[in-house]
């Protein structure tokens, strides 16, 4: 039931994400595996980081596309809001701000990627327009440690899922991170 889905999707994909946001990109990894059976591509929307208010954060919009062929991996995208922790270019997704799909190589496969090229595209193109106001929000909930606490107590309890002693200690760690002098 294996019909393969081509690696020109990967590109494209690429290009419709870009188009749909109004941001230039350029291709920062590339990569065939295995003599051909993975590829991949990933990309950088926009000519600058985005700006959220916080000096010396360095935050990019991502585009990730793969595949493998003989049945290995599915065709996937993923579309993520990616922080630069390290100045040899490794970034981490922010947890939260990513949307992904995937569609195996069967004979509908090319119908399914179509349909979610048009829902992720509209979906992270609408979710861009905020994410730059929502971290300068947070940089402004984090200017003392009062707020520091209260914005942390309830990440930790309402996203993390932690309460009492594991939260408290969570909380702690962050503010060691949080207020160290490099950051």
């Amino acid at each position: 039931n294996y019909l393969g889905i081509p690696n020109s999707l990967l590109a494209e994909g690429i290009e419709r994400f870009s188009d749909a946001l109004n941001l230039k990109y350029k291709i920062s990894d590339a990569e065939i595996i295995d003599g051909g059976s993975v590829v991949k591509l990933e990309a950088i929307l926009g000519d600058k980081p985005m700006d959220i208010g916080i000096p010396g954060e360095t935050i990019y919009q991502t585009v990730t596309a793969f595949q493998g062929h003989g049945g290995n991996l599915p065709f996937s995208m993923a579309c993520q809001t990616k922080r630069l922790v390290c100045s040899n270019g490794l970034m981490l997704a922010i947890k939260g701000l990513s949307t992904s799909f995937s569609v195996r190589h069967t004979s509908n496969g090319l119908a399914k990627v179509e349909w979610n090229f048009h829902q992720i595209q509209s979906s992270f193109a609408d979710a861009t327009q905020t994410v730059e106001e929502r971290f300068r929000i947070l940089a402004q909930k984090q200017s003392d440690m009062a707020s520091f606490r209260r914005f942390y107590r309830t990440y930790v309890e309402q996203v993390l899922g932690q309460k009492d002693k594991k939260a408290d200690a969570t909380i702690e760690s962050l503010e060691v991170i949080h207020f160290a002098p490099r950051n």
